[in-house]
């Protein structure tokens, strides 16, 4: 039984492997590449956006609370501790 379900799983591996092997493709050209890296870089700045968004609405946030408020803020947000 154990030999049946090993060679059963070696050929399941190997097919699975040809299969991916046919489906590879050239790579494309560099215009491709390029349009790819400028993906890249509107994603990384809408990212740092959000996060300076976020941070200046904390900091809003913390602005309207009391002083013991904005130190519970800062403790807790800024430094990590719970």
């Amino acid at each position: 039984m154990q030999a049946w379900l090993y060679t059963a799983a070696r050929n399941a591996f190997l097919a699975n492997q040809r299969r991916r092997a046919r489906r590879r493709e050239e790579p494309l050209g560099d215009e491709w590449d390029d349009e790819a890296k400028n993906r890249q870089k509107a994603r990384k700045s809408t990212t740092s956006l959000r996060k300076t968004d976020k941070r200046d609405a904390l900091v809003e946030l913390r602005r309207e609370l009391d002083e013991e408020g904005q130190t519970i803020l800062i403790l807790r947000a800024d430094r990590g501790f719970s």
